[in-house]
């Protein structure tokens, strides 16, 4: 991947064909081999709702 646009983009991606409702509200990279994702949903997010997220995207996470 070229940057963290491209990153961005490719995981609102994913997430709109997994939930509609989840929205990625931010991505950070706070350390060379940390992405941090701020997501949000109307019914809220939980612990839950972060792991499922987590496993939707892990395959992309540890290829970045």
């Amino acid at each position: 991947m070229s940057g963290l646009n491209d990153l961005q983009q490719t995981i609102e991606a994913r997430l709109g064909v997994y939930d509609p409702e989840l929205e990625l509200v931010m991505l950070e990279q706070p350390a060379a081999e940390t992405l941090r994702l701020y997501i949000d949903h109307p019914a809220g997010v939980d612990l839950a709702r972060c792991e499922r997220v987590s496993n939707q995207l892990s395959d992309l996470l540890e290829r970045w």
